[in-house]
């Protein structure tokens, strides 16, 4: 796995920008928010990701990716 490429990459906090961004690298299935900027991608076989975030503005409508981590199943 590498996702060196999206370390640090800012991305619509909208839904779809996180998604988009993922299946550049990945088959994803489906994002989950877990809560505090967290969230969770299934993607097909393949253990989920857990992806952390951090806002980038005030308005927190753009987040940036800090760090994604493989999770068990």
């Amino acid at each position: 796995m590498d996702t060196h490429d999206l370390i640090g990459l800012r991305v619509a906090n909208d839904g779809s920008g996180l998604r988009n961004a993922l299946e550049a690298h990945f088959k994803v299935k489906s994002i989950a928010h877990v809560g505090n900027f967290v969230f969770r991608a299934d993607r097909e076989d393949a253990a989920p990701l857990r992806i952390t975030t951090e806002p980038v503005d005030l308005a927190m409508r753009t987040i940036r990716i800090i760090d994604i981590q493989e999770t068990d199943r």
